[in-house]
C-alpha cells in the first residue's frame, strides 16, 4: 500500500485534518491535469462520500445539470426532477444533506470548472450554497476540484463575490520531483536505473498518470515509443486534451509555449510581445500568468548587460518533448525513439532538459551544497561575451555558478572549455560589480573527470544529488 502514497503524504495529511476538523471546512484541490488530484481525495475520504459527482468535458449545461440530477439521486436514493438552474441543483442537494444527521457531510464536486459553462451561474449558485447554509452547517466538508488551474484562481481565489477568501484549505498538488519518479518507478519494478529514471522524468515530467503507463520488461526508450510514438498511442493526443482542458481558448496558450519551447533561456514579456505579434489574442500578462499557474511556464530572473530581468521559460517536460519530437513527426516510425535516443539532436534535448531538471530541483542542489537554510537569488547570466545556465547567490557574498552538463561518462574538462568557464567568472564580476567570492560548481551526471583542466571547477554535484 506505500506506493499509493508516493510523493503525497504531506498533501494527504493536510487533507485528513481537514475531513477530520469538527467544523464546515471548503477545501480546494487544484493542479494540472493527470497529476494525481482525485486520486489524493479518494484514498483519503476511502470513497465514502455524502455526495460526488465529476463535471463533464465540454457539455453543455443541460447535460452538466442532468449529470448532477443522477448523481443525487445515486446518493439520496430519491428520484428528484432534473433542475434547471445550479440555484435548483444547490438547493436540492441542500434538503438531501439536511436529512443526514451522523458523521461529516463529505461533499466532492471533482472538475468543477468543466461544469461552468456559458452563462451557467454556476459560481453564483455555489456562492449562495456555501454561504447562505454549508458554511454555518457542523462538520460540512465541501472539496472543490479542478485542473484548470487558472479557472480555479480567477472564479475561488479571486473571486469578487461571495467566495472569496471563504475557501478554509487549498492543496496545490505538484508533479512528482525526480526522487518521487524514482520511488514509483521502483514500485512499479521497471528495473530502471537512475540514468533512466531522469531521462524518463525529462520526457513524462514527474506526472503520475503518465508514469503508470510505463511497462516492466520494456527499456526506457520502448516505453516512450509505446506511450508516444506508435500507433494509437496512450498519450499521442495528450497535448492537445492537456490544453484544451486547462484553458477554454487554448489556441492562445499553444501559440506561447511553442515559442518558448524554441528559446530555452527564456523570453521578457516584451521579447514574447513583439516576436509573437499579431498572432496573440488576449492579455498577454494574464495568459502568461494562467500558465504559470499550472505549471507549465515559470519565471526566472536573467542577468544582464542592462541589469536583472524577469524571463519566463517553459518548464513542463512533456510539452517540450512532445513539441520537439511529436506534434510535427511523420515518419510513421513505431520505434522513433529507440533509433534515435542517441542522436546529436537528442543529445542536445537532453542537455536542455538537464538543465530545466536542475532549475526545478533548486532545493536539492541547495542540500547538496549545504546552504538550504541560507536565503538565496536564483537566476541565469545572458552577455555577448558569455552565458551561465545558473547563478546562486547567496547572502554571505558567496556565489555558486553553475555549469550544467548531461554527460554519457565522466564529463572530461577541454583546456578551451577551461578557459571559457573563466571568461563566465570574469563577466558575472563586470555585470553584477560585486565582490564576491566565487565558487565554479559542475553539475554533471557522473561527476568531473580527473586532469590537467579541472582545477577550474571548485565543487561538482552529480545526477544523484537531483534524487535527495
Amino acid at each position: 500500500m506505500e506506493q499509493l502514497v508516493i510523493g503525497r503524504k504531506a498533501e494527504m495529511e493536510m487533507l485528513r485534518r481537514y475531513i477530520d476538523s469538527p467544523k464546515s471546512e471548503m477545501v480546494v484541490v487544484y493542479g494540472r491535469r493527470r497529476v494525481g488530484k482525485t486520486f489524493i481525495v479518494q484514498n483519503v475520504c476511502q470513497r465514502q462520500y455524502s455526495f460526488y459527482m465529476t463535471g463533464l468535458y465540454r457539455r453543455p449545461k443541460k447535460q452538466q445539470l442532468t449529470n448532477f440530477a443522477n448523481a443525487l439521486a445515486v446518493y439520496s436514493g430519491q428520484d428528484l426532477p432534473i433542475p434547471t438552474t445550479w440555484q435548483e441543483a444547490f438547493e436540492q442537494l441542500r434538503r438531501y444533506l439536511s436529512q443526514i444527521t451522523e458523521g461529516p457531510k463529505v461533499i466532492f464536486l471533482d472538475e468543477l470548472p468543466w461544469m461552468e459553462t456559458s452563462k451557467s451561474d454556476l459560481v453564483p449558485a455555489l456562492e449562495a450554497f456555501w454561504n447562505g447554509w454549508g458554511a454555518a452547517q457542523d462538520n460540512l466538508k465541501l472539496i472543490l476540484c479542478g485542473s484548470a488551474t487558472s479557472w480555479i484562481v480567477n472564479k475561488i481565489f479571486k473571486n469578487k463575490g461571495g467566495l472569496f477568501n471563504r475557501d478554509t484549505c487549498r492543496i496545490f498538488l505538484q508533479p512528482f520531483r525526480l526522487a518521487e519518479t524514482e520511488q514509483f518507478c521502483q514500485s512499479r519494478n521497471l528495473g530502471f536505473s537512475r540514468t533512466d529514471v531522469a531521462l524518463c522524468h525529462m520526457v513524462l515530467g514527474g506526472i503520475p498518470y503518465y508514469l503508470d503507463k510505463l511497462q516492466p520488461g520494456m527499456s526506457m526508450a520502448q516505453n516512450i515509443d509505446n506511450l508516444l510514438f506508435r500507433r494509437g498511442a496512450m498519450l499521442e493526443n495528450e497535448f492537445d486534451f492537456l490544453y484544451s482542458s486547462l484553458f477554454t481558448n487554448p489556441d492562445q496558450f499553444v501559440n506561447v509555449v511553442e515559442l518558448l519551447s524554441h528559446r530555452k533561456h527564456g523570453l521578457t514579456l516584451t521579447q514574447i510581445g513583439t516576436e509573437m505579434g499579431k498572432k496573440l489574442g488576449g492579455n498577454l500578462s494574464e495568459i502568461l500568468h494562467n500558465l504559470e499557474n499550472c505549471s507549465i511556464v515559470t519565471q526566472i530572473s536573467r542577468i544582464t548587460p542592462k541589469g536583472r530581468e524577469v524571463c519566463y521559460q517553459l518548464c513542463d517536460f512533456f510539452t517540450i518533448f512532445y513539441l520537439h519530437y511529436v506534434k510535427n513527426n511523420s515518419t510513421g516510425d513505431e520505434a522513433f525513439w529507440q533509433t534515435r535516443h542517441a542522436s546529436p539532436e537528442a543529445y542536445v534535448w537532453r542537455g536542455y532538459a538537464f538543465e530545466l531538471l536542475c532549475l526545478t530541483h533548486i532545493q536539492q542542489i541547495r542540500e547538496e551544497l549545504g546552504i538550504s537554510g541560507v536565503p538565496i537569488q536564483v537566476s541565469t547570466l545572458l552577455t555577448p561575451e558569455a552565458q551561465i545556465d545558473l547563478i546562486i547567490e547567496r547572502v554571505n557574498h558567496e556565489a555558486n555558478l553553475c555549469e550544467i552538463k548531461w554527460a554519457a561518462d565522466e564529463y572530461e574538462m577541454k583546456a578551451d572549455y577551461a578557459e571559457d568557464i573563466k571568461k563566465k567568472e570574469s563577466a558575472y564580476r563586470a555585470v553584477t560589480r560585486k565582490r564576491r567570492s566565487i565558487i565554479n560548481t559542475l553539475i554533471t551526471t557522473y561527476g568531473l573527470k580527473p586532469g590537467a583542466h579541472a582545477s577550474v571547477i571548485q565543487k561538482v554535484l552529480t545526477l544523484d544529488a537531483l534524487f535527495r
